[in-house]
């Protein structure tokens, strides 16, 4: 009787990967998302610093017209321990003193920064002396009532405000170089006292 002939390309011929060939894919894989990733870096820190930016103009733009609106000073707080910015109203206390009052409002409500992003600098130019005199210590500094204590650009009831210049700053390493060093990035938030008016420095 003749035998039947076998097949050497059956089912159970047929083979998976190896261990070296996943390893080999993997590699691969790794390399090309470092690529990818070096190259989106730099688009994600700017983008990071425009919403900033953006944060603090429309917080700014909020409070000058809170003021004009309800005849009131209002204060546009910078609070460096919740990393972010506070908008406070001028009030008087049961002792007739001054107080500021965070505003509870949709618009006037704290809102943080991302934690890559700080604020590098705050000047606030100190009109009141009529010298113009630059200052980054307690000029404009106000108090709520929380005990938060900071900087704040203030608003009259005629929409004016303070000079001041606000730098927003992100640290980015340079991980593909494996440098230690911090790469700076900056955006400028100016207000101008006259106008109140705020925007980005050219």
């Amino acid at each position: 009787m003749d035998r039947m002939p076998t097949s050497t390309t059956g089912i159970n011929s047929k083979r998976g990967f190896t261990l070296l060939e996943l390893l080999i894919v993997l590699a691969i894989m790794t390399v090309l998302s470092g690529v990818v990733l070096a190259s989106i870096w730099p688009a994600l820190s700017e983008a990071r610093l425009r919403a900033s930016a953006r944060t603090v103009i429309a917080q700014m733009n909020y409070a000058r017209s809170y003021a004009i609106t309800y005849h009131s000073q209002v204060a546009v707080l910078f609070d460096t321990g919740r990393h972010g910015i506070t908008v406070a109203v001028s009030a008087q206390d049961q002792n007739g003193d001054q107080v500021w009052q965070p505003l509870t409002t949709q618009g006037g409500r704290f809102r943080a920064l991302p934690e890559e992003i700080k604020l590098a600098d705050i000047t606030i130019a100190n009109t009141s002396g009529g010298d113009n005199s630059i200052s980054t210590g307690s000029a404009g500094t106000i108090t709520l009532p929380d005990g938060t204590t900071g900087q704040a650009v203030i608003f009259t009831a005629l929409g004016q405000g303070e000079n001041a210049r606000i730098t927003l700053q992100e640290e980015q390493r340079d991980q593909a170089a494996g440098d230690a060093d911090a790469k700076l990035h900056q955006r400028v938030v100016l207000v101008e006292a006259l106008t109140g008016r705020c925007g980005l420095a050219p």
